[in-house]
């Protein structure tokens, strides 16, 4: 599971995931990290409970790809054309959903998802 804030800030819950609370509406787990973790709810965005998988450089060929998450944990999401991978300069071109063009080096990413995830916030 994972939640992130509205910066595009990612948390990750370990693989027992989050307890939702209504004594303040939020998220408590234990992160990735092991780390005991509360969130508000006014501080997230989303909550994703099933993650898109993440896939390798290699997997994503002429493929478009939905979002990335870089080092240290900030999640970007590309426009309705996506993003793609230039193998010839091993970066990932394309456009925010704000409109902003972005290039992201390989040894910047930490993930790459090519669908969607389950979000119930």
């Amino acid at each position: 599971m994972k939640v992130v804030y509205p910066d595009g800030n990612v948390v990750d819950f370990n693989e027992q995931g989050a307890t939702y609370f209504t004594i303040g509406s939020g998220i408590m787990g234990t992160s990735d990290k092991g780390k005991r973790i509360v969130l508000p709810n006014n501080n997230i965005q989303e909550i994703r409970v099933n993650e898109a998988p993440s896939v390798s450089f290699s997997e994503v060929a002429n493929r478009i790809i939905k979002e990335v998450i870089i080092n240290p944990d900030i999640l970007y999401k590309f426009d309705q054309s996506g993003g793609i991978y230039d193998e010839e300069l091993n970066r990932i071109k394309g456009v925010l959903l704000d409109g902003q063009p972005v290039t992201f080096k390989s040894e910047q990413v930490r993930e790459v998802h090519l669908g969607d995830s389950k979000i119930i916030k």
